[in-house]
């Protein structure tokens, strides 16, 4: 998933139901996947929802939009199978 800039079609806009839903779905996904080796919690800024990856005690913590947090997770995602996800996914 990504944006096509050519056209000035962003992250941002992307519809929020499914921008919500692809995050609450990967975030389940990859707190499964890394049962016990991964701790994050994604934090929303325009939302105010947080996603939780693995358990919250001790996770790491990144913000943004919804769909900012969603873009750089999919376009990180061979960082995040290596367990960068915060770093990665709060880098700009």
């Amino acid at each position: 998933m990504g944006s096509d800039r050519a056209i000035g079609y962003e992250p941002e806009d992307w519809p929020a139901g499914f921008v919500g839903e692809r995050l609450e779905s990967l975030a389940a996904a990859l707190g499964e996947r890394y049962a016990g080796s991964l701790s994050v919690s994604l934090h929303a800024s325009d939302s105010g929802r947080t996603f939780q990856i693995g358990a919250a005690s001790g996770a790491r913590r990144a913000r943004g939009s919804q769909a900012r947090l969603l873009a750089r997770s999919e376009q990180r995602g061979t960082a995040l199978i290596h367990g960068h996800v915060a770093s990665c996914i709060a880098c700009r």
